[in-house]
């Protein structure tokens, strides 16, 4: 048994919308993924473009949205490796939701913290996991100020 948590945030475009996260099992398709990731941090493609430019490995805005349209069938290793620092994101997230792979069913993943975490997480209890998540964003927040 999942949960699923509903948050009202304001989006991009200044109104008040729920935001239903798709569950990794849902997502089809990398733009599907690249999208909630960046409904969840609040960024337009141009954001992404910045903070991959700032952390030294750039990917266009144009080559995002191509992305996004799904113009880009099979985009390299070089592609998705900017597009994962662009988003903020590990490498390895990006590229199983490129290859439609769920990250958890890999045994590289099984062995690190995030794994560990996340057992935890699905576990607490609904008040547990809304600050558990709001802790996350915190974190994320701060890693990505550099």
């Amino acid at each position: 048994m999942s949960t699923t948590f509903v948050e009202k945030v304001t989006t991009i475009v200044g109104s008040d919308c729920e935001i239903v996260p798709l569950q990794m099992k849902e997502r089809k398709t990398l733009a599907q993924y690249i999208n909630q990731v960046m409904v969840e941090n609040g960024e337009k493609s141009s954001a992404v473009e910045a903070r991959s430019k700032r952390v030294g490995d750039p990917i266009s805005e144009s080559s995002i949205n191509n992305l996004l349209l799904e113009k880009v069938k099979n985009p390299g290793v070089f592609t998705l490796r900017a597009l994962a620092r662009g988003l903020g994101r590990p490498v390895e997230e990006v590229l199983a939701a490129a290859l439609a792979e769920l990250p958890k069913d890999s045994a590289v993943y099984k062995e690190t913290d995030f794994a560990n975490l996340w057992e935890i997480y699905k576990d607490a209890p609904n008040s547990e996991q809304r600050i558990f998540k709001r802790y996350l964003q915190m974190l994320a927040r701060e890693m990505l100020k550099r």
